[in-house]
């Protein structure tokens, strides 16, 4: 495969990717409002949606990450960037401003994952309290 298309598949990618994203932040933020509901059947629901965003999102940095192999490079922001100014100044700047959107849409997405992660761990704390038993942590787990 010609280096042109496979920068064309690191770029789709990207760009799909951010899509995905975006929608995985809008399903963490409803996914939030159930867990302070309480609301197991709309959980299961969104749930399920999250996990095929993460499942799709995997997959998609799998592929990146052969794509950016075949120029000797690993899939990281120094891979992107080395990457990039090896590129047509057009062709740069879009690898530039893409691959700086994903990262934006992504790190919202795992930050609104850990806010619901604090509020699931939250309310766990509290219904051991409840019931009497010994708080633990993930960490504590083992």
């Amino acid at each position: 495969m010609s280096a042109k298309a496979m920068v064309s598949i690191i770029l789709t990618g990207m760009r799909d990717d951010i899509a995905t994203c975006q929608k995985m932040s809008n399903l963490l933020v409803e996914q939030r409002m159930f867990l302070s509901a309480a609301d197991a059947k709309n959980l299961d629901q969104i749930n399920a949606q999250i996990r095929g965003a993460c499942e799709k999102l995997e997959i998609s940095a799998k592929q990146r990450e052969e794509a950016m192999g075949s120029f000797g490079l690993k899939a990281d922001r120094v891979g992107f960037m080395t990457l990039a100014s090896k590129l047509p100044k057009g062709l740069s700047a879009e690898m530039f401003d893409v691959y700086e959107r994903l990262e934006v849409h992504s790190t919202r997405a795992h930050s609104l994952n850990e806010r619901n992660g604090d509020l699931l761990a939250d309310q766990q704390i509290t219904v051991n309290s409840l019931l009497g038993r010994k708080s633990t942590t993930y960490g504590e787990l083992g």
